[in-house]
Formats: C-alpha cells, sequence, structure tokens
C-alpha cells in the first residue's frame, strides 16, 4: 500500500512538472535587446542621475516603471546637486533605441509650498527656468516608454536628478 501512495504522488509531481508552460513558440522575442540607457548633461558634464525604477516587457506589467507618490527627498535621496544657469538646457542622451515618449515633471518651491509642471520631452532638452522659484532648487523625475510598431509595450524608465539654479 505504501509503495502504491509514493508511486501515485510520484505521478501527480512529474504530470504536473510536464504541463509548463515553456514552449519556444511562446517566448517573447526580446526587441529592446541591449537596454537603452539614458544620461542627462549640462555644459558636456553628465548629472548625477538616480534609476528609480524600470522594467521591459519580459520582466513587468505596463505600468511597472510608473513610482506612484514619492517625495522630492526620496526621489533623490543620496545624490549630488547639479548647478544649472537659468534660461539654459539639459540635455537628455539615449544610447540604444530612442522612446517612443518621454515626459518629464519638475518639483520646486513657490510660495511656501512644493509646486510641480508636467511636461511632454519634445526635443530632447530641459530648459531650466528658476523664474518665482524660492530654494533655488529643483527636482526631475523623466518617464521614458519604448513601443514597437505595433504600439505595443517594449519597456519604460524612469529617473530623476536635483539641479540648483544660478545666475
Amino acid at each position: 500500500m505504501g509503495k502504491v501512495i509514493v508511486f501515485f504522488c510520484s505521478f501527480l509531481l512529474l504530470t504536473a512538472c510536464q504541463f509548463g508552460d515553456d514552449s519556444p513558440d511562446k517566448e517573447v522575442i526580446d526587441e529592446l535587446n541591449p537596454r537603452p540607457a539614458v544620461s542627462f548633461t549640462y555644459e558636456g558634464e553628465e548629472i548625477d542621475a538616480k534609476d528609480v525604477k524600470s522594467c521591459f516587457r519580459n520582466k513587468c506589467a505596463d505600468e511597472g516603471a510608473v513610482t506612484g507618490n514619492l517625495s522630492r527627498n526620496d526621489l533623490t535621496r543620496g545624490l549630488d546637486t547639479s548647478e544649472v544657469k537659468n534660461g539654459d538646457s539639459i540635455k537628455v542622451e539615449t544610447q540604444g533605441i530612442e522612446p517612443s515618449e518621454a515626459s518629464y515633471s519638475n518639483m520646486f518651491t513657490r510660495g511656501g509650498a512644493r509646486s510641480s509642471e508636467d511636461h511632454i520631452l519634445e526635443r530632447r532638452e530641459i530648459e531650466v527656468n528658476g523664474t518665482n522659484k524660492e530654494d533655488g532648487k529643483e527636482s526631475y523625475v523623466i518617464y521614458l516608454e519604448w513601443t514597437n510598431e505595433e504600439d505595443e509595450f517594449l519597456g519604460s524608465m524612469t529617473k530623476a536628478f536635483e539641479i540648483e539654479i544660478v545666475d
């Protein structure tokens, strides 16, 4: 009787392992290989940026790089602040496939309260405008997304950095 139970349990275990969905025809082709890299530069110097979150189709859902409600301090903790002249631009450089969509938010203090503005990143440059910003610091959160020709999600990346605006 004991041999029958051991045989039956072994049979169940082996058959359960046979029904996994590991067939090669179901594998998703990785269209973003190698992974794109994104950096930010000002006057030829790279700005210290944090990889907040990134994901690519084989390892995440569409909204995998969305940061949720992280604070300015959470996003930029441990980063060196770069000085940028008011009115100048920060270049956004991509190594690899260019993103299909790119946007950013900048967070700052105005009128004693924290504020933010959302922008579409069109020319791969972020123009710095320090007008009416009290502490001279701005934090930036950049969201980049890649899709294929069929508009299927391939991957996304969220990065953050902080600058001090100088005249």
